[in-house]
Formats: C-alpha cells, structure tokens, sequence
C-alpha cells in the first residue's frame, strides 16, 4: 500500500484511512473532493491517512490499525471496475474485524455480483443523486442522499461570479465526446477550458506523483506552443490548480457547456449558468433531477449539429426559477454534507473517542 500521512496523528485522535486519494489524477473535480474530505475530516478531530491504492495490491491485514476506513466513491462503483472490486473486499475485511466502513460521494450504477456482495457490508454509503441511492438500496446496502461534496467547498471572499459575454466549453469523461466538444469550441470560436489539471501533489511525494506531474507539465507546455488540435489542446488549455478554474469561469462568464459532472458542479456552486452535457453514467441525469433542473441536459446530437453559440443561448438562458432551485439544492447540499460528516466521525469516535 502506497500511503501517506496526510496529518500529525496526535494520541487522543481517532485515525481514518481514506482510500481513493484522487489528488494525483490531475482533474480538478478528484482534487476538489480529496481537498474537501481532508477538511471536514480535520475540522472534526479526526487524522486521515490517504492512500492510493486501488487494486489488488492494497493489504487488507492493515485496516485493523485504524479507528474506521472512508473509500472516495468517485468513479467507483459500477459493472466490475478495480475499484468496486477493491470496495467489496475492503467492506468485508472491515466488517470481520469490527470497524465501520464508508463509502462518500459514491455513484452506484449496475455492478455485477461480486461487487454487490460487498454493498450490505459497508456501515453507509452516501449516494451523490437519489437513482445511486435506489440501486445501493436494492443491493442491500445502508445508503444516505448526499449531494457532491464539491458543492461545499469554500469560496474566497474575492471570487464571485460575474456576469458577462464568455462562453467555455469544458471536456468530458468520454474521448469521443471530448473530441465532439473540442470541435464544437473550434467550430464556434469558443475557449476550451479542459479539467484536467496539475495533479495537486507535492513533486517528490511519491514516484507516480512526480511522473504525472512532469507529464503535465511537458504536454501543458508543448499545448501552448503549437494550439489547435485536441491533442495539443487537452492540456495546452487547461489551468494549473482548482482555484485558477474557479476563477476562470466566474469571470465575465455567460455560459458554461460541460461535459463534466463536476464542471456542473461547480457552476452549480459559484451560481454561472451552464448546460451539462449527458455522460458515461447516469450521475449528469441525477444530479439536474434532483436540482430540479433538467432541462439544462443537452446530447451530444446537440453539440454536434450547433454552428452558432446563439443557438444555445435561450437553452442556457438563467431564469429566476432556475436560480431559486439552484440555490435551494447547494443550500440542502451544503446541510447534508456537513451532517454527513458528522456521522461518519461520530461513529468512529466510538472506537477511539474525541477528547
């Protein structure tokens, strides 16, 4: 197991494993959500120890030194990828030896029965929308509504948005959609504003780390000097860190198009208008269901067929309805967030309690 120590564990502290530390990846959502964990977790006593490890590697017999685990749902828990897998095993591992398990900011779609084993093992799994919510339930597991986290994260005092003429158009999970919407910026003279990032991890924290970040910066910079392709604009148009995309698109925006889940999150946060484009899983549907804002999504025939950016200007057109319901859902998010946390560490205060 590749771990860190992510803070000092003082004696009185209950200690946490977090698996799934997605700093690494260099996506501005994975960053944002680690970044948030951390801080909850921190601002309730407790110490997290983050670790990497995804695969079969991971050593199970080390889960017994901790007051409880904590798995980052991103991306996680669908048809039988590593990490389900790795969930299913560590849930039971953990269920055996009598500490709690919990999976946050997870999204369940159809996993095969291996997986599904592991679903009643697991002390809660708190669901991003309420169609994660429905399938973790009929699996058998305790499953809570819990929106993003990345809804409530801190915004500076100096960052707001500012209405304007910018339109961005971001990138999406899917390579083919990525290349459909880096046409789309092309086709429209619109900046592409890809989400990947720097991997927000100190240079000499581990090999892998160190690797990426050297990767990023060499594609970043031969992006720049040699735009116009997808291949070269994947990274030649993205932003170092979560704060610089924040601030990107809160300045002077009109309009975000996003193939992200998290790009709509954020957006979603900081109150810009945006159109989501549909995704690999259902979690794009879910999330504007449940924000009672549906009519935000847009497919991928859209994309394709729009020449002028006028086209999608009364789509994304904000009404006051539609700021009521956002700020309602971030408002109901920010509550569920914070109560989500404080159950997780209050149920592993019970094995070393907080002083």
């Amino acid at each position: 197991m590749q771990s860190e120590r992510t803070f000092v564990a003082g004696a009185s502290r209950p200690k946490v494993l977090l698996i799934g530390d997605t700093r690494t990846v260099g996506h501005q959502g994975s960053a944002l959500v680690v970044q948030v964990i951390l801080h909850e977790f921190e601002r309730r006593g407790v110490d997290v120890i983050s670790s990497r490890a995804v695969g079969s590697g991971f050593d199970l017999a080390k889960l017994s030194s901790f007051d409880g685990v904590v798995i980052n749902g991103e991306g996680a828990l669908h048809v039988r990828s590593p990490k389900a897998l790795l969930i299913s095993r560590v849930a039971r591992q953990a269920r055996e030896i009598g500490i709690p398990c919990f999976v946050l900011n997870g999204v369940v779609d159809e996993c095969e029965e291996e997986v599904i084993k592991g679903f009643p093992a697991l002390t809660a799994v708190f669901c991003r929308e309420r169609r994660s919510l429905d399938r973790a339930r009929s699996y058998g597991a305790s499953a809570k509504l819990c929106p993003d986290v990345t809804l409530s994260i801190d915004i500076p005092a100096n960052l707001e948005w500012t209405p304007g003429n910018k339109v961005f158009v971001t990138d999406s999970t899917l390579n083919s959609a990525n290349r459909t919407l880096h046409a789309f910026a092309r086709r429209t003279h619109t900046p592409f504003l890809p989400m990947r990032t720097r991997p927000q991890m100190p240079l000499f924290s581990s090999k892998k780390a160190f690797l990426r970040i050297m990767k990023y910066e060499v594609r970043h910079k031969i992006g720049n000097m040699v735009p116009g392709s997808f291949t070269a604009d994947r990274f030649g148009c993205a932003v170092g860190s979560p704060d610089a995309f924040l601030r990107a698109i809160a300045d002077g925006t009109k309009l975000i198009v996003s193939g992200r889940f998290h790009g709509v999150c954020l957006a979603m946060r900081l109150g810009v208008p945006f159109l989501a484009v549909r995704t690999i899983t259902h979690k794009m549907e879910g999330l504007l269901e449940d924000a009672q804002l549906s009519h935000k999504l847009i497919d991928m025939d859209t994309v394709k067929s729009t020449t002028r950016l006028q086209a999608l200007f009364a789509l994304g057109a904000w009404s006051d309805a539609d700021e009521t319901r956002r700020r309602s859902y971030v408002a109901s998010a920010e509550k569920a967030i914070a109560a989500c946390f404080d159950e997780v560490a209050a149920n592993i205060s019970t094995r070393h309690p907080l002083v």
